[in-house]
C-alpha cells in the first residue's frame, strides 16, 4: 500500500511538470521572458513604438543557440529589410532578478489601430527544441482628440441687442471606438489672471431658461450628436463679434478621460436701416439745369462704411455733374448729401421725374451691400412755376398793386391841380 502511495506521489509531479505552463525540467535550463517596456506608452497610431523583452534563464543548466523571433500583425509591422529573428547565443543559468538578456524591436503602428490593447506575439526556442510561444500587449491611443466640433450654429445668424437665440453645437465620434459621458460646458463668466489678481468677466450672452451644461452619455463610433443651448444677448450688446468659451470631457472605452476647450463665435448685428431722399433748394423748372441733393440717414444702430451714391442716367434727365460721390462713413444717427447739376428735358407739363440713384456702402463687418433705389422729384414748367410763385406770394402782390394804383391816382390829382393852376 504504501508503495502505491509514493507512485502515485511521483506520477503527479510528473503530470504538472509536463502540463505547466512553462517547460521546466528540475536540473535542466529554464528560460523567462517579460516585457520590459514600450516606448512611448501609449503609442499613437500611424507612429513607432520600441518594444523591450527581458529573456532569463532560472534553470541550472545554460540554454544554448537561444533563437528569439517576434510575429508582428495588425496592427504591428516591422520595416522593410528587419529581421523578425535574433540569435541569443547562450543564456547562462542560475539568473536571479534581472540578470538575463534584453531584446529590441522597432515597430510601426498602423494608422488604422483601434485604440485601447493590442497583442504582439513573440516565440524562443532553445537548441533544437520545440518553439515556446507567449503573447503581450501593447497600448495604443492617440493623442489627437476623438471628438471633434463638427459644426456651430446660432439661430438666428445675426443676433440683435436683447434678442434671444440658439446656439446648437454638434459633436462628431471620430475615433474607431464608443465614446462616454460627453459634458459640454458653457462658460458665461471667465476668469482672467492678472498681476494683481484674477478678474472675473461676464460674457453679454446669458443663459436663458436653460441651463449651461448638457451631457451625452454615449456617441457611438463614427455617430454625431447634437446640443442646443438657450442664451440671450445683453441689450447692452456692442455690434461686433464674441467668443463664447466652451468646455467638452468625455471619456473612452478604456475610461481614459479628455477634454478640450473652445470658442464658439457669436455675432451681433443688426441690418442697416437708412433712408434716401432727393433734396432740393429751389424749384426745379423743366429745359433748364437744376440742382438737387442725394441725402442719406443713417437711422439704424449699424455703421454704414465706405458710403458712395451714382445717379443712373435716364431718358427724362442729363447728368452734368460727376455721377458718382464718395460720401464716406456714416455712424449711427448720421447723414450726409451729395450734390448734382441735372439738365431735365421738356415735358410741357409739370411732373414727377424719377431719380435713379444707385448706393453702395459696407457694414461693420465689411459685408458689401448694393442698392438701386428711384425717388420721385417734381418738376414744373415755367408757366406752372410762374403761377405757384404769384399763388405763394398772392397777399404781398395784392398789397403791392393797391400801393402802387394809390400813388398813380396821388400823382394824377397832383397834375391835375397843378395844370388848373396854370389856367
Amino acid at each position: 500500500m504504501k508503495s502505491k502511495v509514493v507512485a502515485l506521489f511521483f506520477l503527479t509531479l510528473l503530470s504538472t511538470i509536463c502540463f505547466a505552463d512553462t517547460t521546466f525540467i528540475p536540473g535542466t535550463h529554464h528560460l523567462e521572458v517579460s516585457l520590459l517596456n514600450q516606448q512611448p506608452d501609449p503609442v499613437e497610431p500611424g507612429k513607432y513604438v520600441e518594444v523591450r523583452f527581458n529573456v532569463i534563464n532560472s534553470g541550472l543548466e545554460d540554454a544554448k543557440n537561444v533563437v528569439f523571433e517576434i510575429e508582428p500583425e495588425f496592427p504591428f509591422s516591422l520595416n522593410s529589410g528587419t529581421s523578425a529573428s535574433k540569435s541569443l547565443g547562450t543564456i547562462m543559468g542560475g539568473a536571479v532578478g534581472n540578470n538575463g538578456v534584453t531584446v529590441y524591436y522597432k515597430l510601426f503602428v498602423s494608422k488604422s489601430a483601434r485604440q485601447g490593447t493590442s497583442d504582439i506575439k513573440i516565440k524562443y526556442k532553445v537548441d533544437n527544441n520545440l518553439w515556446t510561444a507567449k503573447t503581450f500587449s501593447i497600448r495604443i491611443r492617440s493623442d489627437q482628440s476623438l471628438l471633434t466640433v463638427e459644426e456651430i450654429k446660432t439661430n438666428p445668424e445675426k443676433i440683435s441687442p436683447g434678442s434671444e437665440c440658439i446656439i446648437s453645437l454638434t459633436l462628431k465620434n471620430n475615433g474607431d471606438d464608443d465614446i462616454k459621458n460627453v459634458i459640454v460646458n458653457l462658460v458665461p463668466v471667465q476668469a482672467i489672471a492678472q498681476a494683481t489678481g484674477t478678474t472675473y468677466v461676464e460674457s453679454v450672452f446669458s443663459p436663458y431658461g436653460d441651463s449651461t451644461e448638457k451631457i451625452i452619455k454615449f456617441i457611438e463610433k463614427g455617430q454625431s450628436q447634437t446640443v442646443e443651448f438657450k442664451l440671450i444677448a445683453s441689450s447692452e450688446a456692442q455690434l461686433q463679434p464674441y467668443k463664447m468659451p466652451i468646455q467638452i470631457t468625455y471619456e473612452d472605452r478604456m475610461g481614459a478621460s479628455y477634454s478640450k476647450d473652445i470658442y464658439a463665435g457669436l455675432v451681433v448685428q443688426e441690418d442697416t436701416d437708412y433712408v434716401a431722399v432727393i433734396e432740393r433748394e429751389e424749384q426745379i423748372i423743366e429745359n433748364s439745369k437744376n440742382k438737387i441733393y442725394a441725402t442719406i440717414s443713417n437711422k439704424g444702430k449699424s455703421k454704414m462704411n465706405f458710403v458712395y451714391v451714382e445717379v443712373l442716367p435716364s431718358e427724362d434727365y442729363v447728368i452734368l455733374s460727376t455721377p458718382g460721390i464718395y460720401l464716406g462713413n456714416l455712424d449711427s444717427d448720421d447723414e450726409d448729401s451729395a450734390e448734382y447739376e441735372l439738365f431735365f428735358n421738356k415735358y410741357n407739363q409739370t411732373k414727377d421725374v424719377p431719380i435713379n440713384v444707385k448706393i453702395t456702402y459696407r457694414d461693420a463687418y465689411n459685408n458689401k451691400y448694393t442698392d438701386e433705389k428711384q425717388m420721385g422729384v417734381l418738376v414744373y414748367t415755367l408757366a406752372d412755376s410762374m403761377k405757384y410763385e404769384q399763388e405763394k406770394g398772392g397777399s404781398s402782390s395784392t398789397t403791392y398793386i393797391v400801393i402802387l394804383v394809390v400813388i398813380l391816382l396821388g400823382y394824377w390829382f397832383w397834375k391835375k391841380r397843378k395844370h388848373k393852376k396854370e389856367e
